[in-house]
């Protein structure tokens, strides 16, 4: 026994896988859509959804259809095929919308209208489809006419919604906001998705059924099989099963990404990008812990820009932001990688040194200092100013509170303000 016939008599197999991947698409894509709220794509991927969901309900029927019509009378099997054929064409141009819209959305002009276009034009075809189903007398007319409506909207709305939805996806590979994810899975994904598309173009939008009329009468599913020995179904199930995986892995990335980012916002200051004090609780507890389980030493460095809200009263608020996003990188850029740099609140940083004694501490602090009454600033135009900064040390001790060497790193920061301002204090407790 050959392929051919192997599936040839399994048909009904190849047309249920066919059918439940793309309803699985349709499916994954309504749950997960929310996951891409931020993308470009979020716009038009419903559109997406209804494809997968309309053409696996017809590729069901069709195999329904395929095993025969049973019991059933020959009105309500012939029924039972105008209703494939619109969930056929009608999916085929919910594809056709989505390609299409989605290379206007990466333009960024989205038109609307498309949407309530696709919506009237499924409506006219099931009606025209209806009224045929109705008027036509003889069997063989409606058989050839039914044939032709099916290879012409195969032509027109499969292959090239197919083939657009391809491109999109090549082309949202290069997208801004798809490389800055640095995924290598998502790439991966996006590129698998569109070569596929462009093939399932070819197979369901080229090779149809066969025909008096050119390309059919030569392109055609029994030439497929000649050429490649298994029914193009077969074929067309594999691209299915293929968009799906991708589609479903590059969904679960973005909601993966998206959780990833609610926690990392959740962190972080949204000025500056540094820790924020919810984050400083727990690190600080972390580092606390480390240090007292390896007897290492833990130091902390408490700053505050002295005579800040001067600086604020006098320049406005937003030269006082521009102000604490220049402190900000500065530390980061005088701080080691194992440091931790915190935002504690208004003009206020705390700096965590793991594995740093005090006398280091005070090294680090002093450069930081330093830099920043270096710093040459310009709130207005030929306005140079020089700001400073007033920075406690202290150490964490294991036999004290956690807290206690925060609250020490603070008193020094003021002992040092109290004692004329841009300098550093150790504290001696």
């Amino acid at each position: 026994m050959n392929v051919f016939n192997i599936f040839q008599q399994n048909m009904e197999i190849v047309y249920f896988v066919y059918g439940l991947s793309f309803f699985i698409l349709g499916l994954v894509v309504l749950l997960l859509n929310d996951t891409t709220s931020k993308y470009k794509l979020a716009a038009c991927f419903w559109l997406l959804a209804v494809f997968g969901l309309l053409h696996g309900a017809s590729e069901w029927l069709e195999m329904f259809l395929f095993h025969g019509r049973g019991d059933l009378s020959q009105v309500i099997f012939r029924w039972l095929i105008y209703i494939n054929y619109a969930l056929l064409i009608s999916s085929f141009l919910f594809l056709l919308a989505f390609g299409i819209q989605a290379l206007i959305v990466i333009k960024k002009n989205v038109i609307n209208w498309l949407n309530y276009l696709v919506i009237i034009m499924c409506l006219l075809i099931v009606f025209v489809l209806m009224m045929h189903a109705t008027l036509c007398e003889h069997d063989l007319a409606k058989h050839i006419f039914l044939n032709t409506v099916v290879i012409l909207s195969r032509y027109f709305f499969g292959f090239f919604g197919a083939a657009l939805t391809g491109v999109a996806f090549l082309i949202w590979k290069w997208q801004p906001e798809i490389r800055g994810l640095g995924s290598k899975l998502v790439n991966i994904g996006f590129i698998g998705t569109g070569v596929t598309f462009i093939i399932y173009a070819i197979l369901a939008g080229v090779i149809v059924q066969k025909a008096a009329f050119f390309p059919a009468s030569i392109i055609n599913h029994l030439s497929f099989i000649k050429l490649v020995g298994v029914p193009v179904q077969v074929a067309r199930t594999l691209c299915a099963v293929i968009v799906t995986i991708f589609i479903f892995g590059v969904l679960k990335i973005f909601s993966y990404k998206e959780k990833s980012d609610l926690i990392d916002r959740a962190q972080h200051d949204v000025l500056t990008k540094l820790y924020n004090r919810q984050a400083f609780n727990d690190l600080y507890m972390q580092e606390c812990e480390r240090s007292r389980r390896y007897k290492k030493h833990l130091s902390v460095l408490f700053a505050d820009i002295d005579d800040f809200k001067e600086y604020n009263d006098n320049y406005g608020h937003i030269t006082g932001d521009m102000l604490l996003k220049h402190l900000a990188n500065l530390i980061l850029n005088h701080t080691r990688s194992v440091d931790y740099v915190f935002r504690y609140g208004g003009d206020e940083f705390v700096i965590l040194l793991p594995e740093t004694s005090t006398q280091a501490a005070m090294v680090t602090a002093e450069r930081i200092r330093k830099a920043f009454s270096e710093l040459i600033l310009k709130p207005k135009k030929d306005l140079v100013v020089h700001k400073t900064m007033s920075i406690g040390v202290a150490a964490f001790n294991k036999d004290s509170r956690p807290f206690m060497a925060v609250d020490l790193a603070d008193k020094a920061m003021y002992q040092a303000k109290e004692s004329g301002k841009n300098r550093v204090c150790i504290s001696n407790e």
